[in-house]
């Protein structure tokens, strides 16, 4: 067992009552049905985990872990690997775009290195990293830093050169089908570049297949096993969304405030799969198990937040 997943052992769930009552006196508003949804479920969640059916936000923070992915060398990114020095620098001077964010939204902002500077493997050929070194590189690291922050509202990040592409490769790798559906352009890289990144994520998935420890089946069963089990149903809403259709008309005005006008087929960060930003019955898909509606032609299904468990 690994550090991360002796942490994760019983974890704490949230409460029902306080989010049911949220839920309750959201629906009692007077107003068209489904205005602010997002907004009324955002509030029911912070109320559940809050403990309390009146939730306030009042010392929100994020955290951005930076490293260096060793698979960058393939030329995956349309920037070379030291932009990812560059970007923790400006993360730590306030320079950088989620400073301004984060100062707009009065939350306390801390960018952490877990690898600048000592990349991880190249996964194309090797492991990103040994058990070891993500249990005190990363997985430690990130612990203290919680440990040390005063929240009651945590957001997370992450942020790389070659990132997407391991984030690629890991979904590839748990939902399987054809890799390249799995890779976006992430930095903007040409057509080149992307054939570039398409190959690594073969070589990634395919190296991980051949392993005499590992095998798709076996990953997928780890996650579905793992302590996270309220996130069991990210695998097949995975599959699932990335079978909706490949429109690539513009997307309603509501949906570009979301996603990215660029049409590609997916792109994906930090393990989160993305959906075609061309077709908004498809971005409308992305929804988990835990939603009432998982057909890519519904207008209403969303991403729901995680229940109580």
């Amino acid at each position: 067992m690994t550090l991360l997943h002796d942490r994760l052992v019983g974890l704490p769930s949230c409460d029902a009552d306080a989010r049911a009552a949220v839920t309750a006196r959201a629906a009692e508003i007077l107003r068209p049905s489904g205005a602010l949804a997002w907004l009324d479920e955002t509030a029911a969640w912070i109320a559940g985990w809050h403990g309390t059916d009146r939730p306030v936000i009042e010392r929100p923070a994020g955290v951005i872990f930076a490293a260096d992915h060793g698979v960058a060398r393939a030329d995956v990114s349309a920037y070379p690997s030291d932009v990812t020095a560059s970007m923790l620098k400006a993360y730590n001077n306030g320079q950088a775009t989620i400073n301004a964010f984060a100062r707009a939204a009065g939350a306390h902002l801390v960018a952490v290195d877990v690898g600048v500077g000592d990349p991880t493997g190249d996964i194309r050929t090797e492991s990103a990293m040994s058990p070891e070194r993500f249990d005190d590189d990363v997985v430690q690291t990130a612990i203290d830093t919680i440990d040390s922050l005063d929240c009651d509202l945590l957001v997370l990040g992450e942020m790389g050169i070659g990132n997407t592409t391991v984030a690629a490769a890991i979904a590839a790798s748990l939902a399987g089908g054809e890799t390249a559906s799995w890779d976006g352009r992430g930095t903007g890289v040409d057509d080149a570049g992307l054939a570039r990144k398409r190959d690594a994520v073969q070589q990634a998935s395919a190296a991980l297949l051949a392993s005499p420890t590992q095998s798709r089946s076996s990953a997928k069963s780890e996650a579905r096993n793992s302590p996270l089990s309220p996130r069991r149903p990210l695998l097949p809403a995975i599959a699932r969304f990335r079978s909706c259709s490949t429109d690539t008309s513009p997307p309603p005005r509501s949906y570009r405030s979301r996603w990215s006008s660029r049409p590609r087929s997916t792109t994906a960060s930090s393990g989160i799969a993305r959906p075609n930003p061309g077709t908004a019955s498809c971005s409308n898909a992305w929804a988990s198990d835990h939603s009432s509606t998982s057909t890519c032609d519904s207008e209403k299904a969303r991403v729901p937040w995680p229940p109580c468990h």
